[in-house]
């Protein structure tokens, strides 16, 4: 199963929210500093659809012409 940084904040959010609610201070620690910064700050692109056909057209070209 795919988990993306989407996937991440939504889960994140959930579990702050949890934790606020006991009236507790969430402190988020560990992850990758893409993850972490976007459960902090955002970023504008997490609602855009993965495009499956553009993926797969991709997945058909070589790294060297991708690379060019």
């Amino acid at each position: 199963r795919q988990y993306t940084v989407a996937s991440y904040v939504k889960d994140a959010n959930k579990t702050i929210e949890k934790i606020r609610k006991l009236n507790k201070l969430p402190i988020i620690v560990g992850g990758t500093g893409l993850y972490l910064k976007t459960a902090v700050d955002g970023l504008s692109n997490l609602q855009i659809p993965t495009d499956k056909k553009l993926r797969q057209n991709l997945s058909k070209l070589t790294l060297i012409y991708l690379e060019e």
